[in-house]
C-alpha cells in the first residue's frame, strides 16, 4: 500500500512539473508575439477608478457563485449561512488560485462543508452539480454569442464561427448527458473496470464515487433548483464579462459586449484543459489569439487578458487571509 502511495506522489510531482513546463513554454511564445512597444502606453493611460470598480463587480460574482451553491444545498434540506459559504468560496478560490497541489478549490470546498451537509459524499456531490450548472451556462453563452456575432459581424471568419457553435454545442450536451440514467450506467460501468485494473477494489472507492454520482443524479427531479442555478450561474457570467469589459475600457479598448462573451466562454474551457498550472499561458495566448481574430491586436488582447485575470487573482489573496486568520483561531482555541 506505501508502494501505491508512493508512486502516486511521485506521478503526481512529474504531472505538476509537466503542467510548469507547459505554462513557461506557452508564456514565452506569448512574449515573443507581444510587441512590448504597444504595452507602456496602455498601462500609463490606465484608470484606476474603473480598475476599482471592475474589481467590486468581481467580488459580486463571487457573491453570486456562493448564492447558487446556498441552493444547491438547500434542496437537500440544509440550510447553510451565506456568510460561511463565501468565507468557504474564497478559501476555494485562494487553493485554485495559488497552490498546484492536489487539494484544488472545488476539493477544498467540499471538505469544508462536509461536516455540515452530513458527510464527504454528500458536499462533493453538490459541488460537482454546482460546477456542472456553471460549465453548461458556460456553453449557453458561447453558442448565443457565437450566433449573435455570425448575424451581425463580419470581422471574424463566418466558418470558425459556425464551427465554434458546433464545438460548443457539443459540449453542451455531454455536460446535459451527466444528468441521464443511460449514461450513468455507462459511466459506472467503465469506472468499476478501471477500479479493477488500478488494484483498487478492496478499498471501497467505487462504492463512494457511486453514493455521489446518486446524489448528483438525484438533481435531475429538482427542476425549478437546476433552473434557479443555471439563471444565478448566467447573471454570473455576465457579470463577470462586464468585470473584464470595464477593465478593457479602463486601458482605452472598445471591445464590444458580445465579442467578449464568446471570447472568454472559449478561453474559460480551454483553461479546463489539465496541461497547464491553472490555465497560465493558455488563457493568455487563447484570449489574445481570438482578440487578434477579430481584428484587434494580439498584444492588446494578451493585455487585456493578464490585466483581468490580475484583478481576479486579487480575490485568491483575500481567501488567503481568510485561511490563515480562520488558522491561526483555531490553533487559538
Amino acid at each position: 500500500m506505501q508502494y501505491l502511495n508512493g508512486i502516486g506522489r511521485h506521478k503526481h510531482i512529474v504531472i505538476t512539473f509537466g503542467k510548469a513546463f507547459i505554462a513557461v513554454l506557452f508564456i514565452f511564445v506569448i512574449i515573443y508575439r507581444v510587441d512590448f512597444q504597444r504595452v507602456t502606453p496602455f498601462l500609463e493611460r490606465v484608470r484606476f477608478d474603473l480598475l476599482i470598480l471592475s474589481y467590486a463587480f468581481s467580488v459580486l460574482t463571487v457573491f453570486l457563485m456562493a448564492y447558487r451553491w446556498k441552493i444547491l444545498i438547500k434542496q437537500k434540506n440544509i440550510s447553510v449561512r451565506m456568510l460561511k459559504l463565501l468565507r468557504i468560496y474564497f478559501v476555494g478560490i485562494f487553493f485554485n488560485t495559488f497552490l498546484p497541489g492536489s487539494i484544488g478549490g472545488d476539493v477544498k470546498r467540499a471538505l469544508d462543508l462536509s461536516n455540515t451537509v452530513g458527510g464527504k459524499s454528500v458536499s462533493l456531490s453538490i459541488v460537482i452539480t454546482e460546477r456542472l450548472i456553471g460549465i453548461i451556462s458556460l456553453f449557453v453563452m458561447g453558442m448565443l454569442s457565437s450566433f449573435f456575432l455570425f448575424a451581425i459581424t463580419d470581422k471574424f471568419d463566418s466558418v470558425l464561427l459556425i464551427q465554434i457553435f458546433i464545438l460548443l454545442l457539443i459540449g453542451f450536451s455531454i455536460m446535459v448527458a451527466f444528468f441521464s440514467r443511460s449514461v450513468a450506467k455507462i459511466l459506472s460501468l467503465k469506472l468499476n473496470t478501471i477500479l479493477k485494473i488500478r488494484f483498487l477494489k478492496n478499498l471501497d472507492i467505487y462504492k463512494k464515487i457511486k453514493e455521489v454520482y446518486k446524489s448528483v443524479y438525484s438533481y435531475k427531479y429538482s427542476g425549478t433548483t437546476l433552473f434557479k442555478g443555471f439563471l444565478i450561474s448566467f447573471l454570473m457570467r455576465c457579470v463577470w464579462v462586464f468585470t473584464c469589459y470595464l477593465v478593457a475600457n479602463s486601458m482605452g479598448m472598445k471591445p464590444s459586449f458580445s465579442m467578449l462573451i464568446l471570447i472568454l466562454s472559449i478561453v474559460e474551457i480551454a483553461r479546463m484543459v489539465p496541461i497547464s498550472i491553472h490555465g497560465v499561458g493558455i488563457r493568455e495566448g487563447v484570449f489574445g489569439a481570438l482578440y487578434s481574430g477579430f481584428g484587434m491586436s494580439f498584444t492588446d488582447g494578451v493585455l487585456l487578458a493578464f490585466i483581468f485575470y490580475l484583478l481576479l487573482t486579487v480575490n485568491g489573496v483575500v481567501g488567503g487571509v481568510i485561511y490563515a486568520a480562520s488558522n491561526l483561531h483555531q490553533k487559538t482555541q
